[in-house]
Formats: C-alpha cells, structure tokens, sequence
C-alpha cells in the first residue's frame, strides 16, 4: 500500500523548497541589475584613466605639460596607479556578476527539476481519492462526499470568474455612459441659468449618447 501522508509531506517540503528558491532567484535578479549598473560607472572610470597613461605617454599635451614642468615621470607612475586600481576594481565587479548568472544558472536548474508541484499535488489527490474509493468502506463515502462538495464549490467558481469576466468586459460601457450623463447635466445646469436653442439641443444629443451606451449594456 502506498503511503500517501509521505508523498503529501515530501510534496510540501518540496513546495516550502520552491518558495525559497523563488525568492533568492528574486533577490539575485535585483543583485545583477544593481551589479550590471556598477559595472558599467567602473568601466567608464576605466576608460578614463586609460586614456590619462595613454596620454602622458604619447606626444600630447598632457605630456608637454608635464614634461615642462619636470614631473612627467610623477606624474605617468602616479595615473598608472590610479589606473590599474580602477582596472581591479573592474575586474572584481565583473567576477561578481559571473558568479552570481552562475548561481541563477543553478537556482533555475534546481527550480525546474522540483517540477510543477501544483500538478504533483493534484495528481497525488485524484490518486489518493480513488484508492480509499476503492476500498468501498466509511471513509470512502466520506471521501465520496468530500469530493462532490469540491466538484460543486469548482463549479460555483467557474461561473463567479465567467461572471467577473463578462462584467469587467462592460466597464468601458459604463465609464462613457456616466461620462455621457455628467455632461449633459452640467448642460442641463447651464440651460436652466439662460441658454439657448442651440444649447437645448446639445443637451438633448447628450442625453441621448448615455441611452445608447445604456442599451448596449442590456444587449451585453
């Protein structure tokens, strides 16, 4: 006989197992966008203090300057510091960002072979269900009940989504009909304050356009 009470206790330590490795992936995806972003401002710095050597090592105007005024040399050893601490820098931002594509690589392997727990579970239910029907006794018609009671309560949720479906499909309808009626009582307010034919009628065409809206509701 199988043992069902341990397949639904590996199931929930594989579902507890699941939620945590949904939030570390979580939690790696933000640490890689923030680390994609340093590594970038370091590969600027990088860049910079690049082209500060490569300047006072050619013929430029930086090495001009500071050959005039005798401290190229100073000045070359003191850029090339600055460089190759910019450059490891870099390279550390940069290993960091391997490691962790390299963790989210594992977390997602691991997160697939867990497999669609959902499923599992239900498999394991109708599994379950039926083998305790089988045996035709006290606790298979308590079962037998169980499950009629969450055929009915399936079925009761089905038509209340359909239903908040179809009423979320009628919003736009509603919003213009009462868009509609706000403006023609705002017209209303300025007729009764003096308006004219001209105004009269536009009311009336406001009315109008709500009961249009109105009956495409009742057509819905």
């Amino acid at each position: 006989m199988l043992n069902f009470n341990e397949e639904f206790l590996k199931l929930e330590e594989d579902k507890n197992t699941l939620k945590k490795l949904k939030t570390k992936l979580s939690n790696i995806d933000l640490e890689i966008t923030k680390t994609n972003t340093s590594l970038k401002e370091l590969k600027k710095i990088l860049s910079k203090e690049e082209k500060d050597v490569s300047n006072l090592e050619s013929f430029s105007l930086s090495y001009i300057y500071y050959k005039i005024k005798g401290s190229l040399d100073e000045k070359l050893s003191e850029e090339k510091i600055e460089f190759l601490q910019a450059q490891a820098k870099f390279l550390e931002c940069e290993d960091y960002l391997n490691r962790l594509a390299s963790d989210k690589k594992k977390m997602l392997n691991n997160i697939s072979e867990l497999g669609d727990i959902d499923l599992k579970h239900e498999n394991l239910l109708n599994t379950s269900s039926q083998y305790i029907l089988n045996l035709n006794n006290e606790s298979s018609k308590e079962i037998s009940l169980l499950l009629d009671k969450i055929k009915s309560v399936s079925l009761d949720l089905k038509e209340i989504q359909e239903a908040i479906f179809e009423g979320n499909k009628l919003v736009p309808y509603i919003d213009e009909a009462i868009s509609h009626l706000n403006s023609a009582q705002n017209w209303g307010i300025y007729d009764m304050l003096g308006g004219d034919f001209l105004v009269t009628m536009a009311k009336r065409s406001k009315w109008r356009m709500p009961q249009n809206q109105l009956m495409i509701l009742k057509l819905c």
